[in-house]
């Protein structure tokens, strides 16, 4: 895919390498994906997003490519790169897990310093 070039200055493993093949070959190859996702979710934003975004091209009803972008997204502490990624997947992809994931990310991020009753105000 366009969005796996090698102009990145991420130096993908020979596994990862290996993925991408797969994936050329099989874009739905859905373990290839998990093993280049878990790879590409340790590096930067530029350079996980565009691996990131192809995934969910290729599989737009696959939660856990969803759930995965997100978790990346909140280890590089950002709250509106998720907010932008759960306005994209939550209608399209209706999955409970993706329901959790929000609701935790709501409790947990979004609430934070407001007192009870301003973060309930807020959620309704």
């Amino acid at each position: 895919p366009r969005a796996m070039s090698a102009e990145s200055a991420w130096l993908r493993s020979s596994v990862a390498l290996a993925m991408e093949e797969r994936i050329r070959a099989d874009r739905h190859d859905v373990d290839a994906w998990r093993v280049l996702l878990a790879e590409a979710g340790s590096q930067s934003p530029a350079e996980f997003r565009p691996v990131f975004e192809a995934a969910v091209t290729a599989m737009p009803l696959c939660a856990p490519v969803w759930m995965r972008w997100v978790e990346a997204e909140l280890r590089a502490c950002e709250a509106d790169q998720v907010e932008a990624i759960f306005e994209l997947c939550l209608l399209r992809c209706p999955q409970l897990p993706l329901w959790q994931l929000f609701l935790n990310f709501v409790k947990g991020v979004k609430v934070v310093g407001l007192d009870a009753a301003a973060a309930r105000a807020q959620l309704l």
